[in-house]
């Protein structure tokens, strides 16, 4: 899975992909709350997860650590 590249005595690690960032999100809400990512999006869009919920922070501490937030991602 590593992409990374070796150029001029640098380290470089190429930029996600939208389909990788929404298979890290949709990993991350399976295994932490038994959901798809679009169904976490919903419900949280909706204010039916509360955000105080470890298992909702873990989610959305991977979503914040790769930048899906950043993005006008899809899901």
């Amino acid at each position: 899975m590593s992409r990374a590249l070796a150029q001029e005595g640098t380290f470089t690690i190429p930029e996600a992909t939208e389909a990788e960032l929404h298979e890290a999100v949709d990993h991350a809400a399976k295994f932490y709350l038994g959901m798809s990512a679009e169904e976490f999006m919903q419900r949280l869009a909706a204010h039916q997860l509360c955000e105080e919920d470890p298992q909702v922070q873990n989610v959305l501490y991977v979503m914040n650590f790769i930048g899906f937030n950043d993005r006008e991602a899809k899901l």
